[in-house]
């Protein structure tokens, strides 16, 4: 995998019926900084048990979307806490979002799995996503500290800074990824990559 082998015009994630690209409200903005003990959702609802630093909420859905927690596989609905070992797979869209604003969303034919959801001992937010299939668009906010990295057939994506980018996995598992904004490191067995906005990349 060589930098020079990034194409010009490689991946159009759908626009999602979602609030990317919208400014946040000052409702959102408070969210963010709200008690741990509620929501990301800012419906005050109570998760007794637990941490939100161990799950996403879902903040839209358009579409069939199931959820697997162990054994047991159900229909994943807007408010649903997502979180490590759950795996996701959609005829639908949607959009998680952790408790520091962070969004993961999610096209049609996606299927991923919620890998590693936690708080390292220097605090800081580690996100850990496996998408076998599909299409998965991130964005890290200024304000948040997440470590967000997408392990796919071909390689992982990662980002430690306020980016927006789109990881794409076809059937044959090559991976296609865009960045929007800010950087994202791309890496497999044989090479890594730094990208930027506006650059892209395919991973056979």
């Amino acid at each position: 995998m060589n930098p020079r082998t990034r194409l010009a015009a490689l991946l159009a994630l759908p626009a999602l019926v979602t609030p990317f690209g919208h400014a946040q409200s000052p409702a959102q903005s408070q969210d963010q900084g709200q008690d741990q003990s509620q929501d990301p959702n800012g419906n005050g609802q109570q998760y007794q048990g637990e941490n939100p630093d161990r799950y996403a909420m879902v903040r839209a859905l358009d579409g069939d979307v199931s959820i697997t927690k162990g054994d047991v596989q159900d229909t994943l609905l807007k408010g649903t806490p997502v979180g490590e070992g759950d795996v996701v797979e959609s005829s639908g869209r949607g959009v998680l979002q952790l408790a520091d604003g962070t969004r993961l969303a999610f096209d049609r034919n996606t299927k991923f799995t919620v890998a590693s959801l936690f708080k390292d001992e220097n605090g800081s937010r580690q996100v850990l996503l496996r998408l076998d299939r599909g299409r998965m668009r991130v964005r890290v906010d200024d304000d948040s500290d997440a470590r967000v990295r997408i392990d796919t057939p071909s390689g992982s994506v990662s980002s430690t800074n306020r980016a927006t980018f789109n990881v794409d996995v076809d059937p044959d598992g090559v991976a296609r990824i865009s960045v929007d904004s800010g950087h994202v490191r791309v890496t497999n067995q044989r090479d890594d990559a730094s990208l930027g906005a506006g650059e892209q990349l395919s991973i056979f």
